[in-house]
């Protein structure tokens, strides 16, 4: 694994993942590895403001579940936010909402960025460490149908807004004008 300075490192720590990821729902957090389809999930469009972004939240349906159960995933990337004591593992290409309004996947996140939360807020990204992770793995997608956006493919995954899985396979195909880029 490597760290924020890109040192490599061993194992990532494993007690983020052990009590689960918390899904927004419309009754409150619910432990992602207990989803299950047809369950109600919160799930974000945006809509930009000047340099503000807005979220208006509505409910989609899970319609696909995916549990690896226990395996090593070699591309995880622990993410430390917020107050230093928000933490999580994620695949490196989960996608997230930078506070600019524009998506981007976790092996290309860097500290001092800003991910937003459930109310639009800013969430500073204190540490990332990249590297492998032995343990089950969740992923979920809504029913809402892809159309090349990002609408009701947010959701919000431990306090932070996130895409579902759809959004990250489907990543590529999104217009540059909703990915960061890094180059500019």
């Amino acid at each position: 694994m490597k760290d924020a300075t890109n040192k490599k490192q061993n194992n990532l720590p494993h007690a983020t993942v052990e009590n689960g990821l918390l899904i927004a729902t419309p009754n409150g957090d619910k432990l992602i590895e207990t989803l299950t389809i047809g369950d109600a999930v919160s799930s974000a469009s945006i809509e930009l403001a000047g340099n503000k972004v807005q979220l208006k939240w509505s409910n989609e349906l899970v319609d696909k579940m995916f549990d690896t159960k226990k395996k090593v995933n070699p591309f995880t990337v622990y993410i430390n936010y917020g107050d230093d004591t928000q933490a999580m593992v994620c695949t490196s290409e989960q996608p997230f909402l930078l506070s600019n309004g524009k998506c981007i996947i976790a092996e290309r996140l860097r500290p001092g960025m800003y991910l937003i939360d459930k109310k639009g807020k800013h969430v500073r990204l204190n540490a990332l460490s990249f590297g492998s992770y032995e343990g089950g793995e969740y992923a979920f997608s809504t029913n809402k149908p892809w159309t090349k956006n990002i609408e009701g493919r947010l959701i919000l995954m431990n306090g932070v807004v996130a895409g579902d899985y759809l959004l990250q396979k489907k990543f590529n195909q999104l217009p540059d004008s909703l990915k960061e880029d890094l180059n500019s």
